[in-house]
């Protein structure tokens, strides 16, 4: 704790602008680490919003400073489209690096959320999506931290940290594959389906981290016809993914690497999942029964 900034330590006190220019209040309670791109804290509300979220996750990536931050910015104004460049310095570059990728997996997972909120996976197989918006701070910032609201699902555990994979159960494994084809349907491919990012529990089966994801539509925009949208699905092997990670026993290093490499070489099966759904590579999903 810390290594943890005073401004997100249990007990400090968070103002959010949202996307709807009205601000929410709230307090740290939970705090999870280490901090990659995102930060993970449940928080306690204390001016409401029309829903009463309980996640905040804010992307950002620590250690920070100012002067690296406004030296990042300061470079994106003439390169917008830098990822990481030589002629800055190699902390400024990480920095700059960092600013893309937090600000580039925020907008992926907003634009899946969008969708998402809207079908009948929000609340059961898929976090409520609450809101989006920016960090209240009354400290200068060159680049203002972007947050998500989202539901906190208590009593789950992520298949990475389940060490049993014999407590999946039949049922959760057809509403994940089935959550996984729906994401599809709608308009959502993943792409990062792993077993840190699918929850397990006595009632719900849910899958997070959308932010490698991309949407059919993002910022209300269409981007992708229906035919070039499912040249993206069937690339993605989402539901065939989700399959793996429910059903076989976490692998050693060396063969998740090369089990990964067969996974993204392999184009041109057939496989019938075990919910029924029978994927076939370089087509579209088949919702026939088996």
């Amino acid at each position: 704790m810390a290594n943890v900034p005073a401004l997100y330590r249990p007990g400090s006190t968070l103002n959010i602008r949202t996307s709807k220019l009205y601000h929410v209040t709230v307090v740290v309670e939970k705090v999870f680490t280490p901090f990659t791109t995102s930060q993970v804290l449940v928080v306690r509300v204390i001016s409401p919003l029309p829903t009463h979220p309980s996640l905040l996750n804010s992307p950002e990536e620590c250690p920070w400073t100012l002067d690296k931050e406004v030296a990042a910015v300061e470079h994106l104004k003439v390169h917008p489209d830098c990822w990481y460049c030589d002629d800055v310095d190699y902390e400024v570059n990480d920095e700059v690096h960092m600013c893309r990728r937090a600000s580039d997996s925020w907008t992926r997972e907003v634009d899946a959320y969008h969708i998402l909120a809207n079908s009948s996976l929000s609340g059961s197989t898929v976090p409520i999506f609450y809101e989006s918006g920016d960090l209240i701070l009354d400290e200068t910032r060159a680049i203002i931290p972007r947050v998500i609201l989202l539901e906190y699902i208590p009593d789950v555990t992520s298949v990475s940290s389940l060490g049993d994979i014999g407590v999946i159960t039949p049922w959760h494994v057809r509403t994940l594959v089935a959550t996984a084809v729906r994401f599809n349907k709608l308009g959502v491919v993943h792409w990062d389906i792993n077993r840190g990012n699918v929850l397990i529990g006595a009632k719900r089966a849910v899958i997070i981290d959308f932010g490698e994801s991309t949407s059919q539509i993002q910022d209300y925009i269409k981007k992708f016809s229906d035919n070039d949208w499912g040249g993206q699905v069937d690339e993605s092997q989402d539901p065939m993914a989700v399959e793996r990670m429910v059903t076989q026993p976490d692998p050693t290093t060396a063969s998740r690497l090369a089990d990964a490499d067969n996974f993204q070489s392999n184009r041109a099966t057939t496989c019938r999942l075990s919910n029924g759904y029978v994927y076939q590579n370089h087509s579209h999903l088949s919702t026939q029964q088996a």
